[in-house]
């Protein structure tokens, strides 16, 4: 996020640009990520990558799953297709069992 209130609403109004652009089909699910990745700076501070973590590990189990992370785009005014779903899941899940760890989502937010 940017560092003051201007620049949080600013990338705020980026994000749902972003998925507006996806939901009319204009760019695909890895094209929101890249997008994102770029206009957000990381931050890797292990105890903010955890935080960020857990908001998506709604159940805390250590998983992001299909329907955590629908819940959580679509709180973001987002409407995933299960196919963008898939294609998040797919992109980010290195070991393949269908969700996404922690060392996962650590890796995609420090790459």
């Amino acid at each position: 996020m940017f560092i003051n209130g201007h620049g949080y609403l600013l990338q705020r109004v980026v994000e749902q640009q972003l998925c507006q652009q996806l939901n009319a089909r204009q760019i695909d699910f890895q094209q929101l990520l890249e997008r994102l990745a770029s206009s957000v700076p990381v931050n890797t501070d292990p105890e903010l990558l955890k935080v960020s973590f857990q908001a998506f590990d709604q159940d805390r189990n250590g998983k992001i799953t299909r329907d955590e992370i629908r819940s959580l785009l679509r709180n973001l005014e987002d409407r995933p297709t299960e196919q963008d779903i898939d294609d998040m899941i797919r992109l980010l899940d290195t070991n393949q069992d269908g969700e996404i760890d922690y060392d996962e989502f650590v890796k995609m937010m420090t790459s």
